[in-house]
């Protein structure tokens, strides 16, 4: 398979604005952007372009023209939202699974801080002194979860850092893959059991609705998929 990356850029809708959302295309719509023209040349380009965000190795033998060069070039034009409509139809436990999964926490919790900040800041009242003892208790065993703006500086290093940096050299994330993974993994957790339904995205018209986020228990499903994905990262398995 070849092909050439300015491909990508051609079908940027010239009203297209940033920042961000991913936008959800028709697969005639995203055949055309991506110049794909079958499901495997579609699932290539897009572990390849996944690859080079996070400054993977494609391998000397991989036949294509895509460069971590074109890559910055189109990412700190458009937004990285760009190469993400190439990752959406990935599986949860692929590199380009996994980045767009974590491409929706960054633009749900951009779009809506509020909301993500109150779900995160739940506040339980417990007037029994015993039960106030063992909330303590399990308190301080528990397992610390960053913070909303932690998580999202996190998401936004791997997935933005450097693009938008002018850097000229490829700046390497792999290192931060797996600690962005189980922070944002975590961080659907927590969510999760502060909403009623554990529910993320239900309305249909929503930007950000998706097979992902409109789901049953959408953010616990998500979050184990991250955290699946995690350990794959952790030992190099994760493409």
């Amino acid at each position: 398979m070849t092909r050439q990356f300015h491909t990508l850029t051609h079908l940027i809708p010239h009203t297209y604005h940033t920042p961000h959302r991913p936008v959800l295309m028709e697969p005639t719509e995203a055949e055309r952007y991506t110049g794909a023209e079958d499901t495997a040349a579609t699932s290539a380009l897009a572990h390849q372009s996944a690859q080079l965000l996070i400054g993977g190795y494609l391998g000397a033998d991989t036949d294509t023209t895509l460069t971590a060069a074109g890559l910055r070039k189109v990412v700190a034009s458009h937004g990285v939202d760009v190469i993400g409509e190439l990752w959406a139809t990935s599986p949860a436990g692929t590199l380009p699974g996994a980045l767009w999964r974590l491409l929706l926490l960054r633009e749900w919790i951009e779009r809506d801080p509020d909301l993500v900040e109150s779900r995160y800041a739940t506040v339980v009242t417990i007037n029994d002194d015993a039960a106030q003892a063992r909330f303590e208790a399990a308190l301080s065993q528990g397992q610390r979860v960053d913070s909303v703006a932690q998580v999202q500086a996190q998401l936004n290093e791997l997935l933005l850092g450097g693009a938008f940096a002018g850097s000229q050299r490829t700046p390497s994330r792999r290192s931060q893959l797996y600690p962005t993974l189980l922070a944002s993994a975590a961080l659907l957790e927590r969510l999760s059991r502060a909403s009623e339904q554990d529910s993320w995205i239900t309305d249909e018209n929503d930007p950000l609705y998706d097979v992902v986020t409109s789901r049953a228990r959408a953010l616990a499903a998500t979050a184990a998929e991250l955290r699946e994905a995690a350990t794959k990262a952790a030992v190099g398995k994760l493409d």
